[in-house]
């Protein structure tokens, strides 16, 4: 059934639920419905049905439609936002797909062999704004075959849930000062007020070493719960698995404050020994298209990136490539102009006005400033 013909009877029998009589008419109650589950009843196989998003403490977390935007509920819309408390590790998702074998899965990177976590696993959160993809697959067969495939992104549904983990008071001045992976040998852009790094090596490094230097020499270091200190030059050796090893950096000040960094580390992935450090978290111009080179020196792919030096967020489609003018992405339209960047707010193009609202999303049938759009998005004069 068309979902626009079923949410009008959903809505009609809601109204005919609360409608009391009265004598000269009726009289609608306005209710809200308070639930730590957001439920979408008119999920077609492979969307969400229910997502319940909770702190590893247990504290419910409200999805919204920016980082301080207003509260939403789930619909088929994919990409959600919430702010979790800088005091807890991280958080867990329950999630239900619409379809009797649908399977849900978690993953902490949007890279086609990133690792998946069960629903309600906890999974830990640095501080500062992170991104989870919560992938739904038609069977666990599709899930093996997608795995094997080295291929996660080849599934029903991908949903983003973005999350802003504030920073816990009192932790201003615990801070690494420099971090180096095999001696400089293994790259990282590292900056100190990033928490979570994604890195890849080579299958026969079954090693690693870190080193991590606290700004404060008086404060404590663990890593991946060894303590290092001036005695061993903050260094540790540690074994890596093959596939995702997580990684955790601790360190703690005097007042038992502490900080996190995370490095994501798979083994497994052809790693470019002889990237070029020029090219390195840069823009790089490629037979004349431009691409975004990550830490490991791979080419950002069917994703967004918001480069913070610009103020300007950009896609890279499948092939690596920045995307320019009408991109069409997660069931909307977006302009983003011969630039390449994301427009926002009135934008005249081919000589017809569009709106795009503060995600960049085209607004259509609908009126703006009393302004009507028609379903292509532009102004009807």
């Amino acid at each position: 059934m068309n979902k626009k013909i079923k949410l009008t009877i959903v809505c009609l029998i809601t109204i005919g639920a609360f409608s009391v009589i009265y004598q000269g008419g009726i009289s609608i109650i306005n209710t809200k419905a308070y639930a730590d589950v957001s439920t979408y009843s008119l999920a077609d196989r492979g969307e969400l049905e229910s997502l319940d998003v909770k702190s590893t403490d247990g504290k419910s977390l409200e999805l919204c439609d920016d980082y301080d935007g207003y509260k939403k509920t789930l619909t088929d819309e994919k990409t959600y936002y919430v702010t979790l408390d800088g005091k807890s590790d991280g958080l867990k998702i329950s999630a239900k797909s619409a379809g009797d074998d649908y399977v849900v899965k978690v993953f902490e990177s949007d890279r086609k062999y990133a690792t998946a976590h069960d629903l309600d696993e906890n999974i830990s959160i640095a501080e500062g704004k992170s991104t989870l993809y919560i992938r739904t697959f038609t069977s666990n067969e599709a899930l093996k075959k997608a795995v094997k495939n080295e291929d996660v992104t080849n599934c029903a549904n991908t949903y983003k849930l973005n999350i802003n983990k504030s920073r816990t008071n009192g932790q201003d001045d615990i801070y690494i000062e420099r971090l180096t992976l095999d001696a400089g040998k293994v790259p990282i852009n590292f900056d100190r007020d990033t928490f979570s790094y994604d890195l890849s090596v080579n299958e026969d490094a079954d090693e690693i070493a870190i080193k991590a230097e606290p700004e404060d020499k008086d404060n404590t270091v663990k890593i991946d719960g060894f303590k290092v200190d001036e005695s061993n030059k903050y260094k540790k050796d540690l074994h890596l698995q093959k596939g995702k090893n997580e990684i955790k950096i601790n360190i703690t000040d005097d007042d038992e404050k502490i900080r996190t960094y995370i490095l994501n580390i798979t083994r497994g992935k052809t790693f470019a020994e002889n990237i070029d450090t020029a090219k390195i978290n840069q823009w790089a111009y490629e037979n004349n298209k431009w691409i975004y080179n990550d830490s490991t020196g791979n080419s950002l792919k069917n994703r967004w990136y918001n480069d913070a030096s610009y103020g300007k967020t950009y896609y890279f489609q499948g092939d690596g490539i920045m995307a320019t003018e009408w991109l069409y992405y997660d069931g909307n339209w977006y302009y983003l102009g011969e630039d390449g960047s994301k427009k926002t707010g009135w934008q005249n193009v081919d000589n017809k006005w569009y709106y795009l609202d503060s995600n960049g999303v085209m607004a259509k049938n609908t009126k703006i400033d009393n302004f009507k759009l028609g379903n292509d998005g532009a102004w009807i004069k």
